[in-house]
């Protein structure tokens, strides 16, 4: 999605402010030199009885934010879900992308962020 007028600053505190208040959890990364944010939160019991293993552990998604720079004061936010199992598990936790059909959710979290910003824009 491609945001015209903001600071990268100031997307990246909408794009928390929204994921947060769509019950995920902020995710501590590395420190990085691009504007990179990850939320998580536990999926559903489906995608547990799904995706999961025998065992009790649930399954929970993974969502990775972009946030990079274009010219004349753009920015391009982008975010990959993921699908984790073992979560927590420092040897077996494991990442899978989901594919582009799983996304509508996100579309409408990065449609709220940009109404958020594009707003506050004078």
């Amino acid at each position: 999605m491609v945001i015209s007028g903001p600071r990268p600053f100031e997307t990246a505190r909408a794009v928390s402010e929204i994921f947060q208040q769509a019950g995920y959890k902020p995710l501590p990364l590395p420190d990085n030199k691009d504007m990179r944010l990850a939320f998580e939160k536990p999926a559903g019991a489906m995608a547990t009885v799904l995706y999961g293993d025998w065992d009790s552990n649930k399954v929970w998604l993974r969502v990775k934010v972009r946030i990079a720079g274009l010219e004349e004061g753009r920015l391009l936010v982008t975010c990959d879900l993921y699908r984790v199992t073992d979560h927590g598990d420092a040897h077996f936790e494991a990442e899978h992308k989901v594919s582009h059909v799983k996304k509508g959710p996100y579309r409408d979290l990065l449609d709220q962020v940009k109404a958020r910003v594009t707003r506050a824009v004078p």
